[in-house]
């Protein structure tokens, strides 16, 4: 993860509510996209470049979502999520959300499921512009991953 120094450039997308339509409402997190230096990243000499959401430690196992690239190689997505969910857990309601959020991003060619939570995206898009559209499919569903999670004792928190 991320952390340490000052980052030029940052994102933000404003904290919103979405009503249910049952008067209920989500709440959307702040998202943060921030370019990882190389010395923040663990692999510099096997990644190009590398974004990441910024999150609060007690919520990184639901929200962290990172983007990085390979040299000569093609985008990675990760949402960390996705690793403890089952077909039962939303599994494929996520995968869905992020493969259409990250084929919305300008240049994006094609995105393929590499591993559960992690995308190749083909084209030339925006690292921060994939970082931030795979955490916006996440957000949406933020609530219920959270309800998921607390039901699986191998996830801390």
């Amino acid at each position: 993860m991320c952390s340490g120094g000052l980052i030029a450039l940052t994102g933000r997308l404003n904290r919103f509510q979405k009503s249910r339509g049952d008067g209920s409402e989500d709440r959307m997190s702040e998202i943060v996209i921030r370019r990882c230096t190389e010395e923040e990243s663990r692999y510099s000499d096997e990644i190009v470049e590398k974004w990441e959401r910024v999150t609060d430690e007690n919520d990184e196992e639901v929200l962290l979502v990172g983007a990085w690239r390979p040299p000569g190689d093609s985008w990675r997505v990760t949402t960390v999520v996705s690793r403890y969910l089952s077909p039962d857990d939303m599994e494929y309601e996520l995968i869905d959300a992020v493969e259409q959020s990250l084929m919305r991003v300008p240049g994006v060619e094609r995105v393929l499921e590499e591993d559960r939570g992690q995308w190749i995206v083909l084209g030339e898009p925006s690292g921060y512009e994939l970082a931030f559209a795979a955490s916006s499919a996440v957000d949406q569903r933020a609530d219920k991953l959270r309800s998921v999670l607390k039901g699986h004792r191998s996830v801390p928190g």
